[in-house]
């Protein structure tokens, strides 16, 4: 997932990222989710640094015996206030966060651009191509043909109750390989 920031400060770019990576996503409402989401963290700080500020008013009235109730009230009516944008901040945080896993992580610049997988060259090839069994019933080989079936695998593992027929299968490969 590419940091919030990232793509803010280099919108244009994951867009044509996007475009080069025939990705269809837009990413329009990012600068608004983005935008709302400051505005109500900074609603929030603010309301939460009032709620401090008041709170020590509190405190040096109560000592003072003066009556604070007012004040009070006023204090639970900003927390409500700031649990429902808490709420709305949440709520904006995570449409950002779905957003911003839908984009791709940002190639290297010295990766081709095509139209689909049949223009990326071929970089090296790794290993080696090992061809499918045809027939469903060969398991693996033997010592004395060149496949093994199921059936003999289960006659020749009678006398052998603890071996389960996939290591028999392998013991039988094994054997056959070095003979």
């Amino acid at each position: 997932m590419l940091d919030m920031k990232f793509v803010r400060e280099n919108l244009s770019a994951v867009q044509e990222m996007l475009k080069n990576r025939c990705n269809a996503l837009d990413l329009s409402p990012f600068a608004a989710l983005d935008e709302r989401r400051r505005a109500i963290l900074q609603d929030v700080e603010e309301k939460k640094a009032r709620r401090n500020a008041v709170s020590k008013e509190i405190g040096v009235r109560k000592k003072a015996g003066e009556s604070a109730d007012d004040v009070v009230a006023e204090m639970r009516a900003l927390g409500d206030e700031i649990t429902a944008l808490d709420e709305e901040l949440r709520g904006v945080e995570q449409s950002l966060r779905d957003l911003l896993l839908q984009i791709p992580n940002m190639p290297k610049a010295d990766v081709p651009i095509g139209k689909d997988d049949t223009e990326n060259p071929e970089v090296r090839r790794w290993g080696h191509l090992v061809p499918l069994i045809s027939s469903r019933r060969r398991i693996g080989t033997s010592a004395r043909s060149s496949v093994c079936s199921m059936r003999s695998v289960r006659r020749r593992s009678r006398g052998r109750a603890s071996r389960s027929t996939r290591d028999l299968v392998h013991g039988l490969n094994a054997r056959a390989s070095t003979s």
